[in-house]
Parts: C-alpha cells; structure tokens; sequence
C-alpha cells in the first residue's frame, strides 16, 4: 500500500506544508570562524539570519534503512568582507547516504569536501 505524503511543497511561497514541519534559523552568531575576514565577520549584526532551514521531522534516526528526509535552505544573499554568505554543510552517519540538490531561485554553489573535522 503506498501512503500519501503528509508534506507538499508551495512552489509559490518557496516553503513545505503540512504535517512535522520544522524550521531552523542559522544567524551570524551560529557561524563564528566559518568566514576568512574576522574583522568583516565581527560587523555583522549576531541576530542577523544567514539562511534557514526547512525539514520534515518525520520520527526516522538518521542513517536509518530506507528512510528519506528532505528539506529546503534558503540562503539569504549577503557578504562578509569578500566571502558570500555560506552554510555550515553537514556530514551523514553513514557514508553513503545520497542527497539531492536543487536550486529553485537565485544562483549558487555547492562545494562538497571531505570530511576533515568539524569546526
């Protein structure tokens, strides 16, 4: 038996809808020593939001079999001295673990690392 999706995008309002949606909001504070230029960094405002983030919590543990999780970022556009506002970016429990992107507004990149320690 396939089940109906308890979430659906607003291609609209840029956002998910409906059931176990959370958001997260990364501010300048949540980023200290992400950026190159310190002395640029330590003029933005700390309550200043970054981006945001927008998932489903759908009760799964991550890295668990089978299970999907998706979400939306919107990056906010911005500089600190020459660097563009950025995401922290993650790393999965299990290596392995695929992951789509899509840029729905804007233009953007995505630099994927190895993994070499958090910050």
């Amino acid at each position: 038996m396939i089940k109906k999706s308890d979430v659906m995008y607003n291609g609209t309002a840029f956002q998910l809808e409906g059931i176990g949606i959370q958001k997260k909001e990364i501010r300048a504070k949540d980023l200290a020593g992400y950026f190159l230029d310190s002395k640029a960094y330590q003029k933005l405002d700390p309550e200043k939001v970054i981006y945001c983030v927008e998932f489903q919590d759908n009760g799964l543990a991550e890295g668990a079999s089978g299970g999907l999780y998706f979400g939306i970022t919107h990056l906010y556009p911005g500089v600190v001295g020459s660097e563009y506002f950025l995401t922290k970016g993650h790393v999965h429990s299990k290596r392995n673990t695929g992951e789509y992107y899509f840029g729905l507004e804007g233009k953007g990149l995505l630099m994927m690392t190895e993994n070499v320690g958090s910050l």
